[in-house]
């Protein structure tokens, strides 16, 4: 599952230092929506269709409390919900859906350059799953992301199983991503200025499982490429972990596309 994320709370104490416009009318409420299809749901390196393809969809609810000129820009929550179709067993049962829920608080921080950051709650659920105990399971998370240059963006967000109503922990997961698109610049009558949006793109993470006695604890890595053909997202994808299966071999690494829209 993928959604925006990242940090603290603690920030809001200067906002009796800063000149501040507080949200009052539903013109501050941003409504978005994305589908996408892909040749296999990948999630921290591993399948979650069985490598056949999956339809995912999302909506998100972002409304801004303030803005200031201060060290503390914006501020504001959000929530949302994605699915995924899924081929996998859950507690016992073939299950074929997820549905994630998120909420929390993010925001920019003014140090030179703008810091994003956001921090929240995250559930993800299996409709129809045989028990719900040992299937639906819940983190805290938090984050930054940075663009230091108009081609450049960067973001870092940290994953804490939580245990909530008797579900299981599954351990913290650390995720890094780096993106970058060499063509930005372009001017919009450039001839090749559909180019503007071609990414090469960048993740590593490391999933920490010591606490749940259930796994190993692995890395993975992605490398990808993305670009946007008449107003849909196109990416192919490479996806390896160093998990190895019961023979004592490495997995296999995935191969994937993925078509995605967002409104």
């Amino acid at each position: 599952m993928n959604t925006k994320i990242n940090l603290s709370i603690v920030a809001f104490g200067l906002l009796a230092t800063t000149n501040s416009t507080f949200a009052t009318d539903w013109e501050d409420l941003e409504i978005s929506a994305s589908v996408a299809a892909t040749s296999n749901y990948v999630w921290r390196g591993n399948t979650q269709s069985e490598s056949r393809p999956a339809i995912q969809g999302a909506f998100d609810f972002d409304y801004t409390l303030f803005e200031t000129d201060g060290f503390l820009k914006d501020a504001g929550v959000f929530l949302g919900v994605w699915a995924s179709s899924i081929d996998k067993t859950v507690a016992g049962g073939k299950n074929s859906l997820e549905v994630d829920i998120y909420g929390g608080l993010s925001g920019t921080l003014d140090v030179g350059m703008d810091i994003g950051w956001n921090a929240g709650w995250l559930r993800y659920q299996y409709p129809g799953a045989a028990t719900s105990t040992g299937s639906n399971f819940d983190e805290v998370f938090a984050g930054i992301d940075i663009a230091p240059w108009d081609v450049l963006s960067l973001d870092f967000t940290a994953y804490f199983g939580v245990e909530v109503d008797n579900t299981i922990n599954w351990g913290n997961y650390y995720d890094a991503n780096i993106g970058f698109s060499p063509l930005a610049g372009l001017a919009d009558d450039d001839p090749a200025s559909f180019l503007k949006s071609f990414t090469i793109s960048g993740h590593f993470g490391h999933y920490d499982r010591t606490k749940d006695g259930t796994g190993d604890n692995y890395v993975d890595w992605k490398i990808g490429v993305a670009q946007d053909i008449l107003g849909v997202t196109t990416e192919i994808a490479y996806w390896d972990t160093d998990l190895h299966n019961d023979e004592g071999e490495n997995q296999r690494p995935i191969y994937m596309v993925t078509f995605s829209k967002s409104f």
